[in-house]
């Protein structure tokens, strides 16, 4: 059954990056342009109280901690102010809005660099 599950999962993803592409195309077009970024629009907001930039910070921290289980790190999430039980949701949102928003996608990079995820 895992098996299939990824395999649904995946087609499942592959659907929504469809879906999506139309509006990764015009955030790309916008950013060539030289367009400015809005820092309200909705793509910027915090999920569960965290921002891209901690969010960044916090995932490439995880990696980098290579915690033994998931409750080490829900627990050491908890020390840095993330709600227990909320990372899960964090991370969907944010991966949802990199896939959504090149402008998401290409802060992201910038700032997972910064924090050393190539290092990790």
């Amino acid at each position: 059954m895992g098996f299939f599950k990824n395999v649904s999962d995946s087609f499942a993803t592959m659907n929504q990056n469809i879906a999506q592409a139309p509006v990764v195309q015009a955030n790309a077009m916008a950013m060539m342009q030289g367009q400015a970024i809005d820092p309200n629009a909705p793509q910027w907001a915090p999920i569960n109280g965290v921002d891209l930039d901690r969010y960044t910070w916090l995932y490439v921290e995880t990696l980098r901690q290579k915690f033994p289980d998931a409750q080490s790190a829900e627990n050491w999430l908890a020390s840095q102010g993330v709600a227990p039980g909320t990372w899960a949701a964090i991370n969907d949102g944010w991966q949802q809005r990199m896939r959504a928003h090149m402008d998401v996608m290409t802060r992201y990079g910038v700032l997972s660099s910064q924090y050393g995820i190539h290092s990790v």
